[in-house]
């Protein structure tokens, strides 16, 4: 969990995490130069949870700080959330270890678990429906395109050591980080399920609410989505190639196309 100057959401998404029916996991907060409170509510959690873990590093961006927070990291399976308004569903937790153990009880062991996603703002509440029919899924192929309509960290959990296996990491960009890191991670998947309960709630702001809305617009955003989408093509190339013969029907037809002009 990255944070900067998050005074006034991370404790709702801190209670999110910390109220889940399944207890067995850690928590890692990288405060990320924050100039507000946010250190001291961190500091309130962290002296009543023995399982959360608060570092403090001068401001260097969120792909910085969640690279920090994976070297950190022990548990089997890893989520990210941003403490923005962004939390949880309830019983969460408890339904991906139930997905996970339901799979490894047939000797699978899935390198990612994708979730449903509900996006609220300030005038609406929707679910997401590529997540939704994706999470019915037991048998997920990393070239779905549905994939690429959900393609958010957020409501997904990923192995751990699959993350070690591949060194895939946050490139450090300001913008897009997290597409660059997810695909490159799914391109190396063997096995992906889906778990076919809320997972996250996902707070949406709206255009004019955006904090970082004079960044959007200047070169540096933009030369950060075009090395991103860089990233992600490589990624699908290198995993046509590794399994052309798998992937005849795909790559030899019109499907192939129409799927990067998606990506």
């Amino acid at each position: 969990m990255p944070a900067y100057n998050v005074e006034e959401h991370i404790s709702d998404t801190l209670d999110s995490i910390l109220n889940q029916s399944f207890q067995n996991f850690e928590v890692i907060i990288i405060n990320d130069g924050s100039t507000d409170s946010t250190q001291k509510i961190i500091d309130k959690y962290s002296a009543q949870y023995s399982n959360i873990k608060s570092i403090i590093q001068e401001n260097q961006g969120v792909a910085i700080a969640r690279n920090n927070a994976l070297g950190l990291a022990e548990g089997e399976y890893i989520g990210f959330l941003d403490p923005d308004g962004d939390l949880f569903a309830e019983n969460s937790f408890y339904h991906i270890n139930e997905t996970i153990e339901y799979h490894e009880s047939k000797g699978e062991i899935p390198d990612l678990v994708i979730g449903q996603q509900t996006t609220v703002d300030t005038w609406s509440k929707r679910s997401y429906k590529n997540a939704k029919e994706l999470s019915f899924s037991a048998d997920i192929l990393p070239h779905d395109e549905r994939i690429i309509w959900t393609m958010l960290i957020l409501n997904k959990m990923f192995r751990r050591e699959k993350i070690l296996e591949t060194g895939v990491k946050m490139p450090i960009l300001t913008h897009a980080s997290d597409a660059g890191f997810f695909f490159s991670f799914l391109y190396s998947c063997k096995k992906i399920v889906g778990c076919p309960h809320d997972f996250l709630i996902y707070k949406k702001r709206l255009f004019l609410e955006d904090s970082s809305l004079s960044q959007d617009s200047n070169l540096n955003s933009i030369n950060s989505y075009f090395k991103s989408y860089e990233i992600i093509l490589k990624a699908f190339n290198s995993y046509c190639i590794r399994y052309r013969n798998e992937l005849k029907k795909i790559i030899l037809t019109r499907n192939y196309m129409n799927l990067i002009e998606k990506l």
